[in-house]
């Protein structure tokens, strides 16, 4: 089946040549090749040696990194397809200040961009501090006498090596470094170099250090323990008394640390998990593939570890732009890779809703710039799988990534990094099981999810929903449709004291003269859909009654409006079941007039599948429920995808 849908790729690409965007799932190349050089040019053909520190602008448009071995430092251009370029440094090993074309560096490790377009540079070969002037175009030296040391003074004349940490602390002026176990200084007011404290029994191999929020995050590189040092109003020295501080969090042999969406994340080393959350409590983060693979954590066997023997990755930097998104330099890999924390390990073999309110991973609330979102929600169909296929692939638990959602989001995103489209998309999943009134919660639970992740496009799988269960069952809203849940107290009821006036009630009286529906204990129990759709009265009143729900969703969805001021949009989907052999689900004539009354938008796949799904039977169990196995989901997730973009629902315009 991966073969198969490689081929479709093929099949929409164009016969030309074409520009080759970063592909955006969940951990991704973003620029260099295990093959170490030193070549400019597009991120796949670009060449590393030993690339380690990163950071971004504050736009968080151009990605900075310490190309060590090269002895320069490179910018990859994300507003360019990730296109990568030499900022300054020969490409040789030398020191020289001067215009960015003509100085010289020597194995630069750490980066940090501070505000005003300048950039810290940690020249490990020359041991010194220097100032890149983005603005002025100009390297300088800011601090270090070009050997190794620890006096204090001023920054020309002050000795200063082995660099494990930088960060810059605006209420305090100056950027902090940790040197030799020393946390030290340099003041951007007066250019001195001071050692704020040296040996203290908290941090004794004081190491990686990051800023939130105004505070200094330290980490002791043998215990692991991270301490939160809060800058003090008023006092007479700048030492470790001039901090308050406080045990914040704990990891194992921390390398570098990073805060993204306020949660601290960790590179270790020594043996230790290379990737962990250390707040809101220590959790390791398990690396999965698209398939639902886990990785593995072996370095040398897991090409996003690092080449054989590197240890770890050494550096990382958060995406500015996308939550929980981090970068890493791979020095022994000479690659740049990218990482999005979704708690894929934690709700990889899970149905439930997660903290956010979706059956899905964990996306942040908050949407990427150049991000197009779509809401997808359906019933069971769109996310359980045909147990007997669980059973044939040998899976232990529910694998979320082989479900229709997710297929076509990565459908999408492989098809607009292979045809030079500059969008990112990501199809959000909330589903209920057919229990539940698919004609019915969308109302109620669509707009609050759409609002809160700010969701640009709704699609709802579906097909004619006869229960008829809560608009007999339940109390009606000022709306005018059955409440969001039952209540137990109303349905003790006799059925003719709950039936509602208006549509409900002739409905009923309808059904009722023409023996459509009987009453079983306090119970309306109506005939077989095909007898009431067969009757043109009874199917207008019918329809009429049923998709309300959904007609308002789609007038409150079009009164919304995204983060860009674009009404959120919705779209209905005939979602055929994968059977075979048997005939469409329900009614054409009844569904057009259904669709017709809601009056949004429709895609209807039931002549696609009806094509592919002799040929690629079988693709769900036969009877029963009809659940999709793993391929029916790859198949869906394409068509769905196909679909989407060929009715030009979604932006899919190459780059110019």
């Amino acid at each position: 089946m991966k073969g198969f849908l490689l081929f479709l790729f093929c099949c929409l690409l164009p016969p030309r040549t074409w520009a080759l965007l970063p592909l955006q799932t969940y951990e991704d190349l973003a620029a260099g090749s295990p093959a170490m050089g030193y070549q400019d040019g597009p991120f796949y053909a670009a060449l590393f040696h030993g690339p380690q520190g990163l950071a971004f602008n504050t736009d968080g448009t151009l990605l900075y990194v310490a190309d060590g071995e090269n002895h320069c430092i490179r910018v990859v251009d994300r507003g360019k397809g990730n296109l990568v370029s030499t900022l300054t440094g020969g490409g040789k090993a030398g020191y020289a200040d001067g215009p960015l074309a003509a100085a010289l560096f020597s194995h630069p490790t750490l980066l940090l961009f501070l505000p005003g377009q300048q950039l810290v540079v940690y020249d490990e070969g020359n041991a010194r501090l220097r100032l890149v002037d983005l603005a002025q175009k100009t390297v300088t030296t800011l601090a270090g006498d070009g050997e190794p040391g620890l006096s204090d003074g001023p920054g020309a004349k002050a000795s200063l090596g082995n660099l494990s940490g930088m960060a810059y602390l605006p209420s305090r002026g100056g950027v902090y470094f940790s040197s030799f176990g020393a946390l030290r200084k340099v003041d951007f007011k007066t250019g001195q170099v001071s050692t704020v404290f040296r040996g203290k029994a908290e941090v004794p191999a004081l190491g990686a250090m990051t800023v939130d929020q105004g505070r200094l995050y330290l980490a002791d590189g043998t215990s692991g323990q991270v301490y939160q040092l809060t800058p003090k109003e008023k006092f007479d020295r700048e030492d470790e008394t001039s901090f308050d501080w406080q045990p914040f969090a704990k990891g194992q042999a921390i390398g570098q640390m990073a805060f993204s969406d306020g949660v601290l994340y960790a590179v270790q080393r020594g043996g230790a998990p290379f990737l962990a959350r250390l707040t809101p409590q220590y959790q390791p983060v398990t690396f999965v593939s698209l398939w639902g693979d886990e990785q593995s954590q072996s370095v040398g066997s897991n090409p996003l570890l690092g080449g054989e023997g590197e240890g770890n990755p050494c550096f990382l930097a958060p995406d500015p732009l996308s939550p929980r998104k981090l970068y890493f330099s791979h020095p022994g890999a000479n690659m740049v890779t990218s990482y999005r924390d979704l708690f894929l390990e934690e709700f990889k073999d899970s149905e439930s809703e997660n903290p956010e309110g979706l059956t899905d991973f964990r996306y942040p609330t908050a949407k990427p710039p150049g991000t197009f979102r779509i809401l997808l929600v359906g019933d069971s169909h769109t996310f359980h799988q045909y147990p007997d296929d669980v059973k044939k692939r040998g899976w232990n638990a529910f694998n979320r990534f082989a479900i229709l959602p997710k297929r076509a989001e990565e459908t999408l995103n492989t098809l607009a990094a292979l045809q030079d489209v500059p969008w990112h998309y990501e199809v959000l999943h909330y589903g209920e099981v057919s229990g539940n009134h698919l004609n019915l919660w969308p109302y109620y639970v669509v707009p609050r999810l759409a609002k809160k992740f700010d969701v640009d496009l709704v699609v709802i799988m579906y097909s004619p929903d006869f229960d008829l269960g809560p608009f007999y069952d339940y109390p009606y809203s000022a709306e005018g449709i059955p409440v969001e849940k039952q209540d137990n107290e109303f349905l003790l009821k006799p059925v003719e004291q709950r039936i509602q006036g208006g549509l409900p009630r002739e409905l009923f009286d309808y059904c009722k003269a023409h023996e459509l529906v009987k009453v079983i204990n306090h119970q309306a129990q109506f005939a077989p859909f095909d007898r009431i759709s067969g009757d043109p009265q009874a199917a207008e009143k019918l329809i009429q009654l049923t998709a309300r729900p959904l007609k308002l969703l789609d007038e409150k969805l079009n009164g919304m409006k995204t983060s860009t001021g674009a009404p959120v949009r919705l779209e209905m989907v005939r979602f055929p079941l994968g059977r075979f052999p048997g005939p469409y689900e329900g009614d054409q004539a009844y569904w057009g007039k259904y669709m017709k009354e809601i009056n949004a938008p429709l895609l209807d796949l039931t002549a696609a599948m009806s094509i592919l799904r002799f040929s690629y039977y079988p693709l769900s169990q036969v009877g029963g429920y009809d659940h999709f196995n793993a391929d029916g989901h790859l198949l869906m997730g394409f068509l769905l995808a196909e679909e989407l973009i060929r009715e030009k629902l979604i932006p899919f315009e190459p780059a110019k």
